[in-house]
């Protein structure tokens, strides 16, 4: 939107194709000029990509199996406005989508211990009732596998510590933190969001965490 350029065909492509991959309606759009007139090299790199998902078509008419789950409360507005996404949300899903691991969002009403998903992913943003936390609670005694990220233990924390073996302190005061593991990169993996202190009432412990020398504080030092 606001420039009047031209993806490249094989860009449109790749975009089509994940949209496709991921159980979605391909939808591409065009500005015309002001005079109402419209570019057909435009509209000819358009068919170029349709026809390519289209004839990759007869592939995608079984059912998806998906692996993961992405929780999304019901109590809000989904699908979100773009100012109120929420950055977790959209990093779980891109991380997934980067992985080829197929999920599917659903929503507080879909929580049972019976749910088909190998693993449930709780975003950073998400604060859950009692409730849901313990049916979440039985479907990890039946055998799913649960990731929690960031700050969605605030809540009910009380409720989460047995599940997950470890009791929210306090957040730490740096925006940022780097995490630091032996089968990662020797340069410590930067996170661009506040660490949340935690006590380990159980759990092991998978990196540990590095605090940053200082943080940057415009106009009088960095």
């Amino acid at each position: 939107w606001g420039e009047m350029t031209l993806k490249e065909t094989e860009q449109l492509q790749y975009e089509f194709s994940l949209i496709a991959a991921q159980g979605g309606i391909i939808c591409c759009g065009d500005q015309v000029y002001p005079d109402g007139t419209l570019e057909p090299a435009c509209y000819d790199r358009l068919k170029e990509a349709f026809s390519y998902v289209e004839a990759k078509q007869e592939g995608q008419a079984g059912k998806f199996v998906s692996d993961a789950a992405l929780l999304c409360s019901s109590g809000e507005n989904f699908p979100y406005s773009v100012e109120s996404f929420p950055q977790s949300f959209l990093g779980t899903a891109k991380c997934l989508s980067q992985l080829h691991i197929l999920y599917d969002i659903i929503d507080s009403a879909c929580l049972s211990p019976d749910m088909p998903y190998r693993v449930l992913i709780v975003p950073d943003h998400m604060r859950l009732s009692a409730s849901e936390i313990s049916l979440i609670r039985e479907y990890v005694e039946k055998g799913g596998s649960l990731l929690c990220v960031g700050n969605c233990i605030w809540a009910e924390k009380d409720l989460w510590k047995p599940l997950l073996g470890v009791e929210p302190m306090e957040p730490f005061l740096y925006p940022c933190a780097y995490y630091a593991k032996s089968d990662l990169p020797p340069m410590p993996l930067l996170v661009k969001s506040r660490a949340v202190k935690i006590h380990s009432c159980g759990a092991s412990e998978l990196a540990a965490l590095q605090l940053p020398i200082t943080v940057s504080a415009p106009p009088h030092r960095g």
